[in-house]
């Protein structure tokens, strides 16, 4: 689909980040087709949780490319 959902998707584990991962990419993605009148506004704020050295920092750069 685009190089940053292929970079979060060899990441291994994180299934559920991957599964939110893409339904955030398909809303997005789905919004930005729409007329600019038609889009119904949306905040996107994600919280990463974990412990230290689980890739959080990580996930939410390649997250942060793939939304933007």
């Amino acid at each position: 689909v685009c190089p940053p959902m292929d970079e979060l998707m060899a990441l291994v584990g994180m299934e559920q980040v991957k599964l939110r991962a893409l339904e955030t990419f398909s809303m997005v993605h789905t919004s930005r087709k729409l007329v600019e009148s038609q889009r119904v506004p949306m905040t996107l704020n994600f919280a990463f949780t974990g412990n230290p050295g689980t890739g959080k920092t990580t996930v939410a750069r390649v997250f942060g490319r793939l939304l933007y």
